[in-house]
This record gives C-alpha cells, sequence and structure tokens, in this order.
C-alpha cells in the first residue's frame, strides 16, 4: 500500500464499514440482530483482524494484548451462553 490515498481510504473506510456492520446485526439493540452463532463467528473474526492487524503493523505486544483476551471473552462466551 504505497499509495497514501489508498491508505487513508483504508483507515477511514474500513473502520467505518466495520461500525455499520456492528451497530446493524451486532450490537445488543441492533434491529436484526444476528442469531448467536453467526453473532459469535463474526466477533471472532473482526476482533482478530483487528489483532492481527497490530501484528501486520510489527506491534507483536498490541496484537497479542489483544489476540488473548478475545479468545477468552468468545470462548467463555460460547461456553456460558452469552451471546
Amino acid at each position: 500500500m504505497e499509495d497514501p490515498w489508498l491508505r487513508w481510504v483504508a483507515a477511514i473506510g474500513v473502520p467505518l464499514v466495520l461500525f455499520v456492520l456492528w451497530r446493524l446485526f451486532l450490537a445488543p439493540r441492533a434491529g436484526q440482530r444476528a442469531d448467536s452463532t453467526l453473532y459469535v463467528a463474526v466477533s471472532v473474526v473482526l476482533f482478530n483482524l483487528a489483532a492481527l492487524a497490530f501484528f501486520g503493523t510489527n506491534q507483536p505486544y498490541l496484537g497479542a494484548a489483544m489476540l488473548v483476551p478475545t479468545v477468552i471473552n468468545r470462548t467463555l462466551v460460547v461456553i456460558w451462553k452469552q451471546s
């Protein structure tokens, strides 16, 4: 990603799209809430993508700091049936 415009679009556009998807389908008060299986799967993917972004920007400690609690949290959500 050498083009500065592409970097700006990625830096602003990707989080904006993810925010809108979260608000529409995954938020606790979403109008069309996804079923629990889809909710857990998508939330795991989204949070792990954020952690992988830290690894991709040469920030392994921040990536691990986000990845480990996310995996623990989503595992407990499934075990305790809280979704």
